[in-house]
């Protein structure tokens, strides 16, 4: 009877890096590492709450980080957590050069150009393949956020780079029917100006 093999994936050697104060000494387990905090503060963290940004620093650090600006745990502070975090390992940002500006790596500079995280919004890149940093950065809501992905339709119109599903909503005609529209042949200006009712002469590929 042949023998089962089990295989196990090493994980990456993190041992230099740093993860907000902590600066990675060793590897003493699978997923546990020796951390050194900015302040001498030795600790044994787990790779994954590095990784995430959910450990930033060792609790004395917190008591005074927290005395400085008050917002560590709110909805503000883990955005900014997660936008370090995407653009120092996910493949999406990091492996696309996305960067945090040098201004943004101190939360404090963060929420003095954003402010806090307005309800229902969260922060999006106004240029896809920009950097995180004041000029190329508001808080979006969902829709702006989808409208703004790197796989949106963007046209020209009257010369000017525009979203698709903007433009749309400014004519007051369904985004599909636009699209369906344009994949038939139409310009831009009529697809968008036609009154929807022509909908059925379109279905039917009677379109004059």
């Amino acid at each position: 009877m042949p023998r089962t093999r089990f295989w196990s994936s090493k994980p990456i050697d993190i041992s230099g890096k740093r993860f907000g104060s902590w600066t990675v000494i060793r590897r003493v387990k699978y997923s546990n590492w020796e951390c050194r905090c900015d302040c001498g503060t030795v600790r044994i963290l787990q790779g994954s709450s590095l990784k995430r940004g959910t450990s930033q620093r060792c609790i004395a650090c917190m008591g005074k980080y927290l005395t400085t600006h008050g917002m560590d745990g709110t909805s503000t502070y883990l955005i900014w957590a997660k936008m370090k975090h995407r653009c120092h390992a996910h493949p999406n940002y990091a492996g696309r050069g996305i960067r945090v500006c040098d201004r943004w790596l101190k939360f404090e500079n963060f929420l003095a150009d954003m402010g806090e995280r307005p309800k229902g919004k969260s922060i999006d890149r106004i240029n896809n393949n920009g950097d995180y940093e004041p000029a190329n950065c508001r808080w979006a809501t969902p829709t702006q956020q989808i409208r703004n992905r790197r796989n949106t339709t963007i046209i020209l119109w009257k010369g000017e780079r525009r979203v698709l599903g903007d433009l749309a909503d400014e004519y007051q005609i369904p985004v599909k029917l636009v699209r369906d529209r344009l994949a038939v042949g139409w310009s831009i200006e009529k697809a968008l100006t036609m009154k929807s009712q022509k909908s059925s002469a379109l279905n039917q590929g009677r379109i004059t």
